[in-house]
């Protein structure tokens, strides 16, 4: 029984687990590549937090204007160095500064004062009855 090349092809494209080979081959190597990129972002977000920079920097994270941002410097309320005359800001303390700067609302600031009250009146009470 002699096969022609040409049918040796064929049956070699239809093979199924040669197809089934194939298409596992690009699927890892998909995820492989979105992996990397993934890893690759990452590593890059890391030197964006980190990154150092002037007046510039400090206004395009605050969107303070610059009598402002001197203003804070100048009463040490925003983080910053100074070499020579030189002002410097890092990207990751500007964030985490202005994160720090979240204000209550007026229902957390509602419940504070509810708790503070209960307590002041609970102590008032125990006070006037040992009295």
């Amino acid at each position: 029984m002699h096969l022609s090349k040409q049918k040796i092809l064929l049956m070699e494209n239809s093979n199924p687990f040669l197809t089934l080979e194939q298409n596992l081959e690009q699927k890892i190597n998909q995820h492989f590549n979105s992996i990397k990129d993934i890893l690759l972002e990452i590593s890059k977000s890391k030197v964006d937090d980190d990154e150092i920079g002037g007046m510039d920097l400090a206004k395009r994270i605050t969107g303070l204007s610059y009598p402002t941002i001197y203003s804070l410097v100048s009463t040490r309320e925003i983080p910053h160095s100074k070499k020579g005359k030189k002002l410097y800001f890092i990207k990751s303390q500007l964030i985490d500064w202005v994160k720090s700067g979240n204000r209550k609302t007026t229902s957390q600031i509602e419940v504070e004062a509810d708790r503070y009250l209960s307590k002041r009146k609970g102590q008032i009470g125990l006070t006037s009855s040992h009295v």
